[in-house]
Formats: structure tokens, sequence, C-alpha cells
């Protein structure tokens, strides 16, 4: 629902401020998904700083956690640290737990799990560790435009 409303115009009933709201309401029942949530819609709404907080907020949460019921979660957490290069060991943890336990319904393709990998590691300045998980990613899905884009950036790192 939150991203319904995040990406539809407000003429087909979405708003920012109805996604805000949501996320809110879902602390209630989870309050990792309400920061992992709230982080999103404030991408979306261009607030980088704000997001950056909820998602720090979330992955604070992360320690009352021994492991999720929904394996998506590995992969949301995991991206977090590849996109915004905190926690990178935490994240590589993530993402190993999401590829380790992938099945079709956790919705987000393997490739992508290569590819946040492959991010994680480059920015812990690892090329060899990054190298092979661009490469899986590309192995997996050919003409993947942003793991071919990686795959340059990790290419010209020292090492």
């Amino acid at each position: 629902m939150i991203d319904l409303y995040v990406s539809l115009p407000g003429i087909v009933g979405g708003s920012y401020n109805k996604a805000y709201e949501l996320a809110q309401e879902l602390k209630k029942i989870s309050p990792i998904d309400s920061y992992l949530a709230l982080g999103y819609v404030y991408e979306y709404d261009d607030e980088p700083a704000k997001a950056k907080t909820s998602y720090l907020e979330a992955l604070a949460l992360v320690k009352e956690y021994k492991e999720f019921e929904r394996n998506q979660l590995n992969y949301q957490l995991g991206k977090v640290c590849s996109d915004y290069g905190i926690q990178l060991d935490t994240g590589i943890e993530f993402m190993t737990r999401y590829i380790e336990n992938h099945s079709i319904k956790d919705g987000v393709p393997l490739e992508w799990a290569y590819f946040r990998m492959a991010r994680l590691y480059r920015k812990k300045e690892n090329k060899q560790n990054s190298l092979f998980w661009i490469n899986k990613a590309l192995e997996k899905r050919t003409g993947f435009k942003r793991a071919e884009e990686e795959k340059q950036i990790i290419l010209a790192l020292k090492g």
C-alpha cells in the first residue's frame, strides 16, 4: 500500500501524507517494518537525511531479532546498508541470509541480491569478492544494466 501511495498520482488516490500515515500505523504491528517503510517514503519524497535516519532506526532494532519471519527483511536491510554505505559487515550478513533462504515468494530476484553483495564488498574496497558477486549477477541476468555499470566501477578499484 505504501508503494502505491508514493507512486500513484494524487488524482488516483496517491499521496505522501497517506503513505507516511500508513507507515506510522505500521509501528503498532512491526516497528522495524515501519522504519523501513518511512525510509522508503522519505526517499520518494526526496528527503534523503530523513530516509537515512529512519533506516538507521530500523537497523538499531535488528538486535532484538534472531531471525525474521519474512526473508525479504534480510534483503531490505542489506539493501539499506549497501545504498548508504553503512554497517557493511551487517549488510553482508543480511544479504547472505537472504540468498541462503531465497524462494520465489521473497519477491526480489537473486540477481539483485548478488548486485547488492557486490556493492557491499566494493564499499569495503574488496575488489575480488565484489567482482565475484557482480559476475554472479550478470550470469543470472544478461543485459543487467545496473550490474554492468557497477562492474565498471569495481574494475576501476585499485588492487
